[in-house]
């Protein structure tokens, strides 16, 4: 622990920590936020699906170039943009919440456009990383700091959501989502960073994109363990989509049951990013993810059991 907090040494990762600590438990809080909105239009598992659809897809085709404009751009300027565009569709889904215009096509053209900045938004912070951590030794450090801020906000961000649900409305929560972005732009605005040469690649964007691919591809260990995270992706996080139906219909539950589901969900990843960050190597890794995958399949199974043993039969009807 001491050896990782050493990245709090450097003030602009300093400045970043604080500043993106709330912008993330603002991301979180609108996200229970618009699934609550949409089950509570529609009560409609499919358009729950469509939302998350909406949200991801975005990500999955562009994240990509996200990185290639990393390498070409101030990487400063490009989060305080990415920055800046989020907390203008976060207030304007508030605005359209509050004058009680909102409607279930709005929430998804916004998931879109949110999917669409956290494409390029999440690149371009992880390089952003050794530019406010010049030094190797406390590099590593930053960042299993990182992850533990994307997985606590992940636990606390959802929490706060659900019980700002309970006692307000939707529409304060995404005001609460645009006011965490001015946050982390504050903080970017007050760095004092070395300016970073910028040297323009010699190749097209499309041609990178294209050796990016074959040199990932040519190192068997992230060939190997690609097809592996996918594949829980694909197959497991999911659920998270359907989590307002969980604590509705099966939980007898509300906005901050649903909060408190979600949250769970990052109290597991904040120990996963503890485990990983006392390691001294990567040796082995590969075994761990290995090992994650199924105890995640393990743990879908269990909450597949928890859900049939809650589930009443209806009247008329044996169980």
């Amino acid at each position: 622990m001491k050896h990782t907090l050493r990245a709090f040494r450097h003030r602009n990762y300093r400045l970043f920590f604080y500043g993106q600590s709330l912008s993330i438990i603002g991301n979180w809080v609108q996200q229970v936020a618009m699934s609550w909105l949409v089950y509570r239009l529609t009560g409609s598992a499919w358009l729950l699906g469509v939302t998350g659809f909406a949200g991801q897809i975005a990500v999955f085709l562009f994240a990509p170039f996200g990185g290639l404009w990393a390498d070409r751009f101030d990487r400063r300027k490009l989060l305080i943009v990415t920055q800046a565009t989020a907390m203008v569709l976060a207030f304007a889904l508030a605005a359209l919440t509050y004058a009680e215009r909102i409607e279930v096509w709005h929430v998804i053209v916004m998931a879109t456009l949110f999917g669409f900045v956290l494409a390029f938004d999440a690149p371009i912070r992880s390089s952003f990383t050794p530019e406010m951590v010049p030094s190797r030794q406390d590099l590593p450090g930053a960042i299993a700091i990182n992850g533990g801020m994307q997985n606590g906000g992940r636990m606390v961000g959802p929490a706060i959501g659900g019980l700002l649900l309970a006692v307000t409305s939707e529409g304060f929560c995404f005001l609460v989502n645009g006011l965490s972005k001015l946050a982390i732009i504050l903080s970017l605005v007050m760095m004092r960073m070395t300016p970073q040469p910028k040297i323009s690649p010699a190749v097209h964007i499309w041609a990178s994109f294209r050796e990016g691919a074959a040199y990932t591809w040519s190192l068997m260990p992230i060939r190997l363990l690609l097809p592996i995270v996918a594949l829980v992706s694909f197959m497991v996080t999911p659920y998270l989509t359907l989590m307002p139906i969980f604590a509705a219909e099966v939980f007898a539950g509300g906005a901050e049951t649903l909060g408190f589901l979600i949250g769970a969900a990052g109290l597991g990843g904040g120990g996963g990013v503890f485990f990983l960050a006392s390691r001294q190597s990567v040796r082995g890794l590969a075994r761990w993810t290995a090992i994650a995958a199924a105890l995640s399949g393990a743990a879908m199974i269990g909450f597949f059991c928890s859900l049939f043993s809650t589930i009443r039969p209806l009247p008329g009807r044996s169980a």
